[in-house]
């Protein structure tokens, strides 16, 4: 007999499967969510596919409609925007904090992820960058010693991750990213605290303004 603890852990599988495939892109904005697609997919009924919707939809990736069923839910891109000046807050508060701390680790952890990305130009899938860019991002969240930080600085990635491919459209941005990263890194090893949110504001600055030259509104919503 299965147990309700089994069905929730079910559910809760299928939601973080879902979620990640939404915030990633894998699962495009007005895509069709169907129950009996995604239960043989997962290997369960259609009952934990059911509930993982239910709590897609609460927050806000999930849109559901009566005799039309589930789809990925457009973006609002003024939300989004608004999450990437919060982020932007607390980036910044990170970045002091580790300038402060004057520990090796984090800027060579920062360090790595950039000649990563430096790598990845190389690469035929522009989808590399990108990772390597939200790795970026992660490093930050990782290394902050602050743990109700850490846990805002993941949280605020994870409802960026959607926009990240949407900021790099333009040929050249690549590039431009990795010097205004490089910028930001050489601030906080000087731990020059003026410096660091002068070269982050100007980086998310550049980042929406590229969002929306690029975004697609068919896939978004203003």
């Amino acid at each position: 007999m299965v147990t309700d603890k089994f069905k929730k852990s079910m559910s809760k599988q299928v939601y973080l499967d879902l979620k990640e495939q939404i915030l990633n892109s894998t699962l495009l904005p007005g895509e069709r969510l169907i129950e009996m697609t995604i239960a043989n997919e997962q290997n369960v009924s259609r009952t934990p596919v059911r509930e993982a919707l239910k709590q897609l939809e609460q927050e806000g990736l999930v849109s559901t409609f009566l005799r039309k069923g589930s789809i990925v839910s457009k973006i609002s891109v003024g939300t989004a925007l608004d999450m990437l000046e919060v982020r932007g807050a607390l980036e910044l508060l990170a970045l002091k904090l580790m300038a402060e701390s004057k520990a090796e680790k984090p800027p060579m952890q920062l360090k790595h992820q950039l000649n990563i990305m430096k790598n990845s130009l190389n690469s035929e899938d522009p989808s590399d960058f990108a990772s390597a860019y939200g790795d970026w991002m992660s490093a930050i969240a990782s290394n902050s010693k602050n743990q109700p930080l850490k846990n805002m600085l993941n949280e605020a990635d994870m409802h960026l991750l959607r926009l990240i491919p949407i900021s790099l459209m333009s040929k050249e941005r690549p590039l431009e990213v990795i010097d205004e990263l490089s910028e930001i890194l050489d601030a906080v090893l000087k731990n020059d605290k003026i410096e660091i949110e002068n070269k982050l504001r100007h980086h998310i600055e550049r980042v929406k303004e590229e969002i929306l030259k690029n975004v697609d509104y068919r896939n978004f919503r203003k």
